[in-house]
């Protein structure tokens, strides 16, 4: 079994044991095929549950177990972030569509630290424009 093999198998809730024999070079290629897909944190999520987590690389559980601990700390973060701007806007009447990669966080995914992302994506009619800009201005935000 190849990186993209047992990344397969382990997105599909059936981890497997990790391919003997257990070859370091294995591990960096699953683990840069994870990052490459950002999908670290998912496959933390599953080995967690998975009886066969201690067959797995210890250098590939760790890895995967700072970056879900990474991601979990910067959910910290975002969530009462994201819950203040959107709070403002709803104050001023502004209603906002949460967008890719945040509304999958919280609606898709069993936790929203297993979605990692770099930003949120707000869609707003065009006619509420002028009423966000001073909303998220006084939050702290600058137009790029």
């Amino acid at each position: 079994m190849n990186a993209e093999e047992l990344l397969l198998a382990t997105l599909r809730g059936t981890p497997t044991p990790w391919p003997e024999p257990a070859d370091p070079e294995t591990g960096r290629e699953f683990l840069a095929l994870i990052r490459r897909h950002a999908v670290q944190p998912v496959i933390h999520h599953a080995l967690q549950k998975a009886e066969i987590r201690s067959q797995w690389l210890s250098s590939v559980r760790d890895a995967l177990g700072r970056e879900a601990a990474i991601q979990a700390a910067l959910e910290m973060c975002r969530q009462p972030e994201l819950t203040r701007v959107l709070d403002a806007l709803a104050d001023a009447e502004v209603p906002v569509l949460l967008m890719k990669g945040g509304a999958l966080a919280y609606t898709v995914y069993p936790l929203p630290e297993l979605r990692p992302r770099c930003d949120t994506d707000l869609l707003l009619a065009r006619e509420g424009l002028a009423r966000a800009r001073p909303v998220v201005a006084e939050l702290g935000y600058a137009e790029a």
